[in-house]
């Protein structure tokens, strides 16, 4: 059986992974990358928004059809 000790630094290692498991490290390279090759920072944020407005809408979507009709079926579709 674990000690006391043991479980509270499980618990605070595993809400630090749930804090860094969504975090996007490359985010900052990406954005130096970039503005580097000439974007604005306007124009990254646009590439970005569109980006993510893409993964809600096709990505999202795609997941539940995969769920309804099978993921072999949907990438054999594809």
């Amino acid at each position: 059986m674990a000690t006391p000790e043991q479980l509270e630094r499980n618990i605070r290692r595993f809400i630090l992974f749930k804090i860094l498991f969504n975090a996007r490290f490359y985010y900052p390279v990406f954005a130096i990358l970039f503005l580097d090759l000439g974007l604005t920072p306007e124009q990254f944020a646009l590439a970005n928004t569109v980006w993510a407005v893409t993964i809600v809408l096709l990505e999202v979507p795609s997941g539940a059809l995969a769920d309804l009709v099978g993921r072999r079926k949907l990438l054999m579709a594809a």
